[in-house]
Protein backbone atom coordinates (compact mmCIF):
# COMPACT_ATOMS: atom_id res chain seq x y z
CA UNK A 1 0.00 0.00 0.00
CA UNK A 2 2.16 2.87 -1.17
CA UNK A 3 1.77 5.66 -3.69
CA UNK A 4 -1.79 4.63 -4.46
CA UNK A 5 -5.05 6.38 -3.79
CA UNK A 6 -8.71 5.41 -3.93
CA UNK A 7 -11.03 8.23 -4.94
CA UNK A 8 -14.71 7.55 -4.29
CA UNK A 9 -16.94 9.63 -6.52
CA UNK A 10 -13.91 10.01 -8.75
CA UNK A 11 -15.84 10.36 -12.02
CA UNK A 12 -17.44 13.62 -10.87
CA UNK A 13 -16.20 17.10 -11.63
CA UNK A 14 -13.70 17.40 -8.78
CA UNK A 15 -12.77 13.73 -8.51
CA UNK A 16 -11.68 13.36 -12.12
CA UNK A 17 -9.19 16.23 -11.85
CA UNK A 18 -7.90 14.98 -8.53
CA UNK A 19 -7.37 11.55 -10.13
CA UNK A 20 -5.50 13.16 -13.02
CA UNK A 21 -3.33 15.14 -10.61
CA UNK A 22 -2.24 12.02 -8.71
CA UNK A 23 -1.71 9.98 -11.89
CA UNK A 24 0.54 12.70 -13.29
CA UNK A 25 2.53 12.52 -10.03
CA UNK A 26 3.08 8.79 -10.75
CA UNK A 27 0.56 7.50 -8.22
CA UNK A 28 -1.63 4.50 -8.97
CA UNK A 29 -5.19 5.77 -8.83
CA UNK A 30 -8.42 3.84 -8.43
CA UNK A 31 -11.57 5.79 -9.20
CA UNK A 32 -14.80 4.34 -7.79
CA UNK A 33 -18.09 5.82 -8.96
CA UNK A 34 -21.65 4.60 -9.42
CA UNK A 35 -22.14 7.22 -12.17
CA UNK A 36 -25.43 8.33 -10.60
CA UNK A 37 -24.80 12.07 -11.01
CA UNK A 38 -25.56 13.55 -14.43
CA UNK A 39 -22.01 14.91 -14.88
CA UNK A 40 -20.24 11.74 -13.68
CA UNK A 41 -18.54 9.83 -16.47
CA UNK A 42 -15.53 7.60 -17.03
CA UNK A 43 -15.46 8.82 -20.64
CA UNK A 44 -13.59 12.07 -20.06
CA UNK A 45 -10.05 13.16 -20.84
CA UNK A 46 -8.76 13.45 -17.24
CA UNK A 47 -9.59 9.78 -16.50
CA UNK A 48 -7.81 8.39 -19.57
CA UNK A 49 -4.38 8.31 -17.94
CA UNK A 50 -2.87 4.78 -17.91
CA UNK A 51 -2.28 4.94 -14.13
CA UNK A 52 -6.03 5.38 -13.48
CA UNK A 53 -8.17 2.30 -12.88
CA UNK A 54 -11.90 2.96 -13.22
CA UNK A 55 -14.34 0.89 -11.13
CA UNK A 56 -18.08 1.16 -11.69
CA UNK A 57 -19.44 0.44 -8.24
CA UNK A 58 -20.89 1.90 -5.08
CA UNK A 59 -19.65 2.83 -1.63
CA UNK A 60 -22.60 0.74 -0.44
CA UNK A 61 -21.03 -2.46 -1.83
CA UNK A 62 -19.34 -3.60 1.37
CA UNK A 63 -17.30 -6.41 -0.19
CA UNK A 64 -15.98 -4.16 -2.96
CA UNK A 65 -15.20 -1.35 -0.52
CA UNK A 66 -13.31 -3.66 1.84
CA UNK A 67 -11.19 -4.88 -1.08
CA UNK A 68 -10.45 -1.34 -2.28
CA UNK A 69 -9.77 0.08 1.20
CA UNK A 70 -7.34 -2.74 1.96
CA UNK A 71 -5.47 -2.05 -1.28
CA UNK A 72 -5.00 1.71 -0.73
CA UNK A 73 -3.32 3.64 2.06
CA UNK A 74 -4.73 6.95 0.82
CA UNK A 75 -8.44 7.48 0.29
CA UNK A 76 -10.19 10.61 -0.93
CA UNK A 77 -13.90 10.29 -0.22
CA UNK A 78 -15.68 12.48 -2.75
CA UNK A 79 -18.86 10.40 -3.19
CA UNK A 80 -21.72 12.56 -2.03
CA UNK A 81 -25.11 13.95 -2.77
CA UNK A 82 -24.36 17.01 -4.89
CA UNK A 83 -25.84 20.40 -4.14
CA UNK A 84 -27.54 22.05 -1.22
CA UNK A 85 -30.94 21.98 -2.94
CA UNK A 86 -30.52 18.25 -3.60
CA UNK A 87 -29.77 17.54 0.05
CA UNK A 88 -32.79 19.55 1.17
CA UNK A 89 -35.16 18.13 -1.45
CA UNK A 90 -34.06 14.51 -0.87
CA UNK A 91 -33.23 14.08 2.82
CA UNK A 92 -33.47 10.28 2.66
CA UNK A 93 -30.84 10.12 -0.09
CA UNK A 94 -28.66 12.44 1.98
CA UNK A 95 -29.04 10.25 5.07
CA UNK A 96 -28.28 7.15 3.00
CA UNK A 97 -25.14 8.82 1.68
CA UNK A 98 -24.00 9.55 5.22
CA UNK A 99 -24.31 5.84 6.05
CA UNK A 100 -21.88 5.11 3.22
CA UNK A 101 -19.41 7.59 4.70
CA UNK A 102 -19.80 6.01 8.14
CA UNK A 103 -19.27 2.52 6.68
CA UNK A 104 -16.08 3.72 4.94
CA UNK A 105 -14.83 5.32 8.16
CA UNK A 106 -15.36 2.00 9.97
CA UNK A 107 -13.19 0.17 7.41
CA UNK A 108 -10.08 2.31 7.67
CA UNK A 109 -7.22 1.67 10.06
CA UNK A 110 -4.68 3.95 11.68
CA UNK A 111 -2.42 3.28 8.68
CA UNK A 112 -4.85 4.99 6.30
CA UNK A 113 -4.89 8.66 5.40
CA UNK A 114 -8.46 9.65 4.58
CA UNK A 115 -9.45 12.92 2.98
CA UNK A 116 -13.14 13.54 3.52
CA UNK A 117 -13.71 15.83 0.56
CA UNK A 118 -17.47 15.33 0.28
CA UNK A 119 -17.95 18.83 -0.96
CA UNK A 120 -21.50 18.62 -2.23
CA UNK A 121 -21.34 22.29 -3.22
CA UNK A 122 -21.97 23.27 -6.82
CA UNK A 123 -20.43 26.69 -6.09
CA UNK A 124 -17.01 25.10 -5.74
CA UNK A 125 -17.08 24.24 -9.45
CA UNK A 126 -17.42 27.91 -10.35
CA UNK A 127 -14.61 28.89 -7.97
CA UNK A 128 -12.02 26.45 -9.34
CA UNK A 129 -9.64 28.37 -11.60
CA UNK A 130 -7.20 25.58 -12.44
CA UNK A 131 -5.86 22.26 -11.18
CA UNK A 132 -3.50 23.84 -8.63
CA UNK A 133 -6.38 25.87 -7.22
CA UNK A 134 -8.49 22.70 -6.96
CA UNK A 135 -5.71 20.93 -5.07
CA UNK A 136 -5.42 23.90 -2.70
CA UNK A 137 -9.17 23.77 -2.05
CA UNK A 138 -9.03 20.05 -1.35
CA UNK A 139 -5.95 20.41 0.84
CA UNK A 140 -7.77 22.99 2.95
CA UNK A 141 -10.57 20.48 3.51
CA UNK A 142 -8.28 17.51 4.20
CA UNK A 143 -8.39 15.54 7.43
CA UNK A 144 -4.96 14.04 7.93
CA UNK A 145 -3.89 12.38 11.16
CA UNK A 146 -0.29 11.93 9.92
CA UNK A 147 0.59 15.56 9.24
CA UNK A 148 1.27 14.91 5.54
CA UNK A 149 -1.19 15.41 2.77
CA UNK A 150 -0.46 13.47 -0.44
CA UNK A 151 -1.10 16.60 -2.52
CA UNK A 152 1.94 18.28 -1.03
CA UNK A 153 4.98 18.50 -3.26
CA UNK A 154 8.00 16.51 -2.20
Amino acid sequence: MSDSILITGGAGFLGRYLAQFYAEKHWDVTVLDDLSCPNSTFDCQPLQHPRIRKVHGSIFDTELMQELVQAHQYISHMASVVGVAETIDNPLDTARNITGTIALAAMVTEDHVVIFGCLGLRGVQAQVRDLDHLVDLLRDLAIDQHGLHPCQSS
